[in-house]
């Protein structure tokens, strides 16, 4: 049996990641969270996000607040957070930094590399 290509290396490596994301945003289901099989699987799909070399928060971009709002989001209030595709990253109440460092936090555990604030 021959060693995988490279692209091919690449691509198994991306699958996997992409089912370590979803795993990890079934995580929180309260249905799922008690059977200790989904749990093995949990922190396993957690090390294979750690074991990627993500940046050490992921960036927090305001454009689709300004084009929406036409200003800086800031100050006290409710804040959600997508990624690309417009998927629930974190949301929850308090100042916009707090908020955008937690929702940061929270897409490099998941081994996201982006999150948008939501209009």
């Amino acid at each position: 049996m021959s060693a995988p290509t490279p692209a091919a290396a690449i691509a198994a490596a991306r699958d996997g990641l992409a089912l370590a994301q979803h795993v990890l945003a079934l995580a929180d289901d309260a249905y799922l969270s008690g059977h200790s099989e989904f749990e093995v699987i949990v922190s396993e799909a957690r090390a294979l996000v750690r074991s990627v070399r993500a940046p050490r928060l992921a960036l927090v971009s305001k454009d689709r607040y300004v084009r929406s709002h036409g200003r800086e989001p800031r100050g006290d209030g409710y804040w959600i957070f997508e990624d690309r595709d417009g998927y629930l990253v974190w949301a929850g109440t308090g100042l916009y930094s707090a908020a955008a460092r937690a929702a940061a936090a929270e897409a490099r555990d998941r081994g996201i590399s982006s999150v948008w604030v939501a209009p």
